[in-house]
């Protein structure tokens, strides 16, 4: 892998490093029990979508012995029948374009690219199952603050030029989490299912500040995975942390998210019939969420067959990760927006709709 190139009148030699620069990519982000759930549709992936029935709430109420109305002994209101309805999944979302590799691209690169293209297919799935999420989620809460319900139940603003602001607005979001959703028969969403994921300059404005501490389990999770001592010969084990976990805030895990996954996130997201911008939801800067709002379910990213390629020596590489996302409550999804942030959504015409960018023409 030797080349030459000319410095300064002079041939010099080039050589490519055996060691591969990675790829840093986040993990899924959304953790289940937290941000969502994804009880309902593991081991039934294979058909095109899941009902999850939801019996009604009862139909009864209290009423007063002795009353003028409906005051005998026994109630005199008309019986009522138990009814259900059901939470519809589909699970139309796959992930199956094939990559070829020749043997000799292989033997030749110097490195082992058979297993950099398999690792790499495994971070495009993590980025698109992410992206996904974030564009559910967003598309959920936007369509219904035009829709049905007032933005200030599900829409809080931050004031970049406020330094408190960002406190304010993150306590406010937090806060209407625990009004609940009666269209959905939750009386309130439980601090232990929330997950919070914010942008980093929201991040760094939370401690401008200064009276604001995250808590964290780095103690609990250095016991867990038996850290050696540093000042040891040799390396010391590293504490594992799931990627953009930075420490919980009035009991809620939070995780810095990079812009760069809401910018994808638009790229699953039409406007109307018109395919989104890239920075729609730019001035998004964090999300409140609870697993009771969004259910989710994908097949294993290591669902990734390695077979020999047909036209020559070589490997066809057939990832297969498929699933699905439906978010069932706006108001379990609390967004945190730049006070100039203006909703795409403006008329019937402009609600957003989720188009994976591989169904676009």
């Amino acid at each position: 892998m030797a080349a030459f190139s000319i410095v300064s009148g002079v041939a010099l030699r080039e050589v490519a490093s055996a060691q591969v620069y990675e790829k840093l990519v986040q993990d899924i982000l959304h953790v289940n029990g937290k941000g969502v759930d994804e009880s309902y549709v593991n081991g039934q992936l294979d058909r095109a979508s899941i009902s999850i029935p939801r019996v009604a709430l009862g139909e009864g109420n209290f009423r007063m012995l002795g009353a003028s109305v409906n005051g005998a002994q026994f109630n005199n209101k008309t019986a009522v029948s138990a009814s259900s309805d059901y939470i519809e999944v589909p699970l139309l979302y796959v992930y199956d374009r094939t990559e070829t590799l020749a043997r000799v691209m292989n033997d030749k690169a110097g490195y082992d690219l058979l297993s950099q293209k398999t690792a790499n297919i495994r971070r495009k799935i993590a980025r698109g199952v992410n992206a996904l999420t974030f564009a559910v989620q967003f598309s959920k809460v936007l369509n219904d603050a035009y829709d049905t319900m007032a933005p200030e139940e599900v829409i809080t603003e931050w004031d970049k030029a406020n330094g408190a602001s960002a406190k304010e607005a993150y306590i406010q979001a937090n806060t209407n989490l625990s009004k609940g959703d009666e269209a959905l028969g939750v009386d309130y969403f439980p601090v232990e299912n929330r997950q919070a994921l914010v942008s980093p300059d929201f991040y760094g404005a939370l401690f401008k500040t200064g009276d604001v501490i995250l808590n964290s389990n780095i103690g609990q999770e250095m016991l867990a995975s038996g850290v050696l001592n540093p000042f040891r010969n040799g390396d010391a084990s590293k504490v594992e942390m799931r990627n953009g976990y930075c420490g919980d805030l009035q009991g809620v895990p939070m995780y810095q998210v990079s812009p760069i996954l809401w910018k994808l996130a638009a790229q699953f997201c039409n406007v109307g019939d018109a395919p989104a911008a890239d920075n729609i939801f730019a001035k998004i800067h964090g999300i409140v969420c609870s697993s009771w709002a969004t259910i989710r379910g994908f097949s294993a990213s290591e669902n990734i067959e390695v077979v020999p390629a047909q036209q020559g020596q070589g490997w066809v590489l057939q990832p297969l990760v498929h699933g699905g996302c439906v978010c069932v409550s706006s108001k379990g999804c609390q967004l945190i927006v730049d006070n100039t942030f203006e909703s795409p959504v403006v008329s019937t015409a402009t609600k957003i709709t989720i188009i994976p960018p591989e169904s676009r023409a």
